[in-house]
């Protein structure tokens, strides 16, 4: 399943957002908060102008007495048959009236064009279906929509019903809350782009601070890079926290740059002392190893104990002079001194280095790990570098088998191609490398316990030239090891193949 890319959300996009929201549901909130009190005034206004509507309603109905033992049919016929008691011409259109004297209801109103339009006897149900104690009510009339009423009794025990529409109310409202949303949007859209432009221009300095340290973190500090990169002058300038934080984030690159500049000049004095210290033990190491070989070929000295101590001698000088060898060629590594870097064939040094190993370690089985073609010659693994150095790799690894494994330990010396690169791999069966000291056994001056490969000492800086080496020439090295297993890999950089001739 393929993973999805997600856009940082960034502070700057999180505020604007909430910015928005928050102006959205001010704006919401204004818009609701107008209309309610808009609402309530507007039907105040509609309730009084019903009570006046009823109350001329009333006072237009001719006093007939009361209603008993009268033909009260006949009486409205001789009044006005063409509208209801009460619904006068001054009122205005759409106001419905409603005259209730028991058997006989007459109902109706005027419409926008002056013309008069009955009500039918559904719509007079829900009219006469409110209380008549002369408070208003708010009803649905069917086909007619919502209405407010009030119905009053008459002296003459009638009653008489008049209702106004609430159209007028719900358009003024709607038509309010439609402007005032409209209104609301670009006021949310204005504020949001302005809040945009305000939130940048506010948080500018903190990316400012981000790409300084961005820069910084990509510096290679570990190769000795000087810390240069520090926060713009106008971040440093500004009179905010963030400035506060800018002069710190300055101060602290400052002394990160200060400190790797003592580590760099401290590092380079000791590498000039290791130099300087290995060039004049030279000589002297020399002078000794010379007066040894002389003083035993002079008789005065022939006895046991004059040989045995010149031999020591001379085996000391030895060692010392590898030793500063060691620490010479080290020293040239550290100052990244380049290296040939020219195709050549590794397997004669792999054989050489073995045959020598068989001279140096009888008492290791020694084997071969090369491919041979079909008439059974060995084929060429042809590596790009320094043929020098490759051979120090290879004498040193198998030097490192044979000193750090016990007698009759089988150690196998391989050299393959892998595609782009040549794998040169030196596999043992003895103890393995003590767990303490795997991660750091390319490290300087590590050895392994002395009581585990005794009378066979080593300066620590064997498998430290190994690594130093092929990471000269673009390689790289790798070990594993386990108890009955342990393996040494180096890899280089494998020289173009030629094309087979025609």
């Amino acid at each position: 399943m393929p993973a999805r890319s997600h856009k940082p959300r960034t502070l700057r996009r999180r505020l604007t957002v909430m910015l928005t929201l928050v102006v959205t549901a001010l704006a919401a909130a204004i818009v609701v908060l107008s209309a309610v009190p808009l609402y309530n005034s507007l039907t105040t206004q509609l309730d009084t102008t019903l009570q006046q509507a009823s109350n001329r309603s009333v006072n237009a109905i001719p006093n007939w007495g009361t209603f008993s033992g009268l033909d009260f049919d006949q009486d409205l016929q001789d009044v006005d048959s063409s509208q209801p008691p009460g619904l006068t011409v001054a009122q205005s259109a759409g106001t419905i009236s409603v005259f209730d004297a028991g058997s006989v209801i007459r109902a109706g109103y005027f419409d926008t064009n002056g013309d008069y339009q009955s009500l039918t006897g559904e719509q007079i149900a829900a009219l006469t279906a409110i209380p008549s104690d002369g408070s208003v009510h708010a009803l649905s009339i069917p086909d007619l929509g919502g209405y407010r009423a009030i119905s009053t009794t008459t002296v003459n025990g009638g009653r008489t019903i008049t209702a106004l529409s609430t159209d007028s109310i719900r358009s003024t409202v709607t038509g309010f809350v439609i402007t005032a949303g409209v209104v609301s949007l670009f006021a949310v859209a204005a504020a949001a782009a302005l809040g945009a432009v305000l939130i940048r221009r506010a948080l500018g300095p903190l990316t400012d601070l981000a790409k300084t340290a961005q820069s910084v973190s990509r510096l290679p500090l570990a190769h000795g890079a000087s810390v240069t990169a520090r926060v713009p002058e106008n971040v440093l300038g500004a009179s905010s926290e963030v400035a506060e934080v800018a002069h710190s984030m300055n101060a602290m690159l400052t002394h990160i740059d200060s400190a790797f500049a003592a580590r760099d000049a401290s590092e380079n004095k000791l590498r000039a002392f290791v130099a300087d210290a290995s060039h004049e033990l030279r000589t002297p190491l020399a002078s000794i190893r010379g007066y040894a070989e002389l003083l035993d070929r002079t008789s005065a000295v022939r006895g046991e104990e004059g040989t045995r101590s010149l031999s020591r001698i001379r085996s000391e000088s030895t060692r010392m002079a590898k030793l500063v060898e060691d620490l010479l060629l080290l020293a040239r590594l550290d100052n990244e001194r380049p290296l040939e870097s020219v195709p050549f064939d590794g397997v004669p040094a792999v054989i050489e280095t073995v045959a020598d190993a068989h001279v140096t370690g009888p008492d290791h089985s020694w084997h071969l790990g090369l491919k041979s073609d079909d008439d059974g010659e060995i084929e060429a693994v042809t590596i790009l570098g320094d043929a020098n150095a490759f051979r120090q790799i290879v004498t040193n690894l198998v030097s490192n088998a044979r000193i750090h494994t016990p007698a009759g330990t089988n150690v196998t010396v391989s050299l393959h191609r892998r595609g782009e690169q040549v794998e040169l791999s030196i596999r043992d069966d003895g103890p393995g490398i003590p767990e303490k000291i795997r991660d750091t056994v390319f490290d300087r001056f590590v050895k392994a316990d002395a009581s585990r490969t005794p009378g066979r000492g080593s300066s620590g800086l064997g498998l430290a030239i190994v690594s130093a080496l092929a990471k000269a020439q673009g390689g790289h090295v790798a070990m594993e090891s386990a108890p009955g297993r342990t393996i040494f890999q180096v890899f280089l950089i494998a020289a173009a193949e030629e094309p087979p001739a025609e």
